[in-house]
């Protein structure tokens, strides 16, 4: 129903209502309002809660593997990478207890965690562009936004050829520091804990790659965390 302002009857009478409205009585009004939205938030918040557990299983990432089982299953080549401090000496133990513990085939990670031990390096690109940007702040250089994006860039492209060997990351490092003009000596500060950063990168750099041989197998309809029986020992 339209009277002839061609506004609403509904809409004038609520209108006037509300003019109509003590100011005690539009604070009530305004209150209730507001506890009502209130409500409605807190029970949107209890059934998001409540949820089926099949639909918080969507929510899982890339491989979809619940994250606190997956470091479940990997923590002892971890630990071998902590303690190596070598993608290539941890390779053996990585490539074992993916296929034993994850479920990834052989043909999978025979392919993908060599190919992630020599290229897939994200804990020591991490790592150079810190020190760079770190070494930068001590010695007092400014550097400019392009000259970060050049370290962000040498970095990445660095870390792909370093060897996965302890310290491999170390000669690069003074390249890419020579490269945006801090001085290469600096690197004598990193020295000194290089062992104990290398061993964290390390690990980093090993979860990366079996995150990605997990995806993989993932894409490839594989069943992940499935128990393979270890062979036989004679």
């Amino acid at each position: 129903r339209v009277d002839g302002t061609g506004v609403p009857g509904e809409t004038m009478t609520k209108a006037t209502e509300l003019r109509e409205m003590s100011d005690e009585q539009l604070e009530l009004t305004l209150k209730e309002a507001a506890e009502g939205l209130f409500k409605l938030r807190m029970q949107a918040q209890t059934e998001r809660l409540d949820a089926p557990s099949e639909l918080r299983k969507n929510r899982r990432l890339i491989s979809r593997i619940n994250p606190l089982e997956f470091f479940r299953k990997i923590r002892l080549i971890m630990i071998t990478a902590f303690s190596t401090s070598s993608s290539n000496a941890t390779l053996p133990t990585t490539m074992r207890i993916s296929e034993e513990n994850l479920g990834i085939k052989k043909e999978i990670s025979g392919f993908v965690l060599p190919l992630g031990a020599t290229m897939n390096m994200n804990g020591t690109s991490l790592f150079e562009g810190a020190t760079v940007l770190f070494l930068a702040q001590v010695f007092g250089i400014e550097l400019s936004l392009s000259a970060q994006l050049i370290v962000v860039l040498m970095s990445v492209i660095t870390a792909i050829g370093v060897a996965g060997i302890p310290g491999g990351s170390i000669p690069l490092l003074m390249m890419v520091l020579r490269l945006v003009g801090v001085p290469m000596e600096g690197i004598a500060i990193i020295l000194g804990v290089d062992r104990i950063l290398d061993m964290c990168r390390t690990v980093l750099n090993v979860t990366g790659d079996i995150t990605i041989a997990t995806y993989v197998a993932r894409s490839e309809g594989a069943e992940l965390l499935r128990e393979v029986p270890a062979p036989a020992r004679v």
